[in-house]
């Protein structure tokens, strides 16, 4: 019988050691996990789910290459960017196994856009660049006007961020506007809005009608690449050129773009850029009127002040006259005494007399007292004309405050086409403060009365 040189069962592998399922699992992700600790995975993305779990799941794709991808809830809402469906994107997390489909996964801490690597570092150059050149430096940031006469606004017309400025102008000083429409996204937006803020500039400086006082630069939230056109070079240098003060109004609160930097002033939103434009009709009307109270109360101190150095100068001039009278009465007395004196005694009294009579001639008396008098005069013409000039100019800075405040009337609002709703007693009320079915509305033509059908 032929005998073999080797056991049939150790060929077979019988002699291996046994291992579970479980065990086996538990060695396989040991071991991917070891080898593939942390790592970024570039790909193009494919599914994207979002069950009701807040989980997201998706795949990493490249050619016929798929890698499974998964992002717990708790970190979901941490993510700098969202999966997009055919977008190239940049995965970084840990590779691990599911063994209940005998399948590996990555779990993803953070995604990003494929390429906005070198993207940031361009505009990072940039902004270096820029801010060498002193477009940022905080000495050359203007204020808002007070109260602006037109307010410029660029920004796209179809989208709800100018429905937001207009809101806010209306419910504040109604201050004309100026449109000038531009895209805020997209290729060509960089160009289209430069264009805009160069227009705006140009008109300024022709002395347009429709030229601004302020300029708002407005666009809502958005993803890193829908905002980049706000970075655009010739944007920037446009803003920090602009002859009247920009507020940037681009994305929310935590988007921060070029213009930025280059603009006056920046705003969280387009809301907050329209209410630091627009003054607040009735806190300017309660400014308006503690300045015309503060005006009379300087006008009536200026007045008693004049009166007092009249009355002073009044009352300087009937002394001079008293002192002439006693000086003329004291001369007299001495020439009485000179008569009654004897002998030398007599002549010399009679020489300090006559020597004092020089001095104290009624001419010469009289004298001092005319030039007093005429000094007192041109004193009061002076303290007249200081008078109405004060009068005047306070008269001219009240008239001034008087059309201010009739500009600011709810008439010449109302004459601009606006209408306000009164209740029964006459107050004026919003539309949610209507108590009853009728109501009244009133413009600059007068009232009349309305039935709520329905309230939207």
């Amino acid at each position: 019988m032929l005998e073999w040189g080797f056991n049939m069962s150790d060929v077979m592998g019988f002699n291996l050691p046994e291992r579970s399922v479980s065990e086996l699992s538990q060695d396989i992700k040991a071991m991917m996990e070891d080898g593939f600790s942390y790592l970024r995975v570039r790909g193009e993305v494919g599914r994207v789910s979002r069950p009701s779990s807040g989980h997201l799941y998706f795949d990493l794709k490249e050619g016929p290459a798929v890698l499974s991808a998964v992002c717990w809830r708790s970190n979901v809402a941490r993510l700098a960017e969202q999966p997009v469906e055919g977008q190239e994107m940049i995965l970084t997390g840990r590779l691990t196994t599911f063994p209940g489909q005998s399948r590996y996964q990555l779990l993803v801490d953070s995604v990003e856009i494929a390429g906005r690597g070198a993207l940031m570092a361009a505009l990072e150059a940039l902004r270096a660049k820029l801010q060498g050149e002193g477009l940022f430096d905080p000495e050359h940031k203007r204020p808002l006007p007070f109260m602006p006469a037109r307010v410029g606004v660029v920004t796209s017309p179809s989208g709800s961020v100018l429905r937001d400025i207009i809101h806010r102008m209306r419910d504040r000083f109604a201050t004309p506007i100026t449109l000038w429409p531009s895209r805020v996204q997209g290729d060509g937006a960089g160009r289209e809005l430069t264009h805009a803020i160069r227009g705006l500039s140009r008109m300024v400086e022709d002395g347009h009608e429709l030229a601004p006082d302020v300029v708002i630069l407005a666009r809502g939230g958005g993803s890193f690449e829908d905002l980049f056109c706000f970075n655009d070079e010739e944007l920037v240098r446009a803003v920090a050129a602009c002859p009247v003060p920009v507020v940037s109004a681009v994305g929310h609160e935590t988007d921060v773009t070029l213009v930025d930097f280059a603009a006056d002033l920046r705003a969280p939103t387009p809301s907050a850029a329209a209410e630091l434009v627009f003054p607040l009709g009735e806190a300017l009307a309660k400014d308006l009127s503690r300045a015309s109270a503060r005006m009379d109360r300087l006008l009536q101190q200026r007045v008693h002040q004049m009166e007092q150095r009249l009355d002073y100068a009044e009352r300087f001039l009937r002394g001079g006259a008293q002192r002439l009278a006693q000086a003329q009465t004291r001369l007299q007395q001495a020439t009485r005494r000179l008569d009654r004196a004897p002998g030398q005694s007599s002549r010399n009294a009679a020489q300090r007399l006559a020597l004092a009579g020089k001095r104290l001639t009624p001419g010469r008396l009289l004298e001092r007292h005319n030039s007093w008098s005429r000094h007192l005069v041109a004193l009061g013409r002076r303290g007249d004309q200081e008078i109405q000039r004060r009068v005047h100019d306070a008269g001219e800075r009240l008239v001034h405050l008087a059309r201010m405040m009739e500009v600011m009337s709810h008439r010449n609002v109302l004459a601009r086409g606006y209408m306000i709703a009164r209740n029964e007693k006459g107050d004026v009320v919003t539309l949610s403060q209507i108590e009853g079915p009728s109501f009244w509305l009133e413009d600059a033509g007068g009232r009349a009365e309305a039935t709520i059908i329905k309230k939207a």
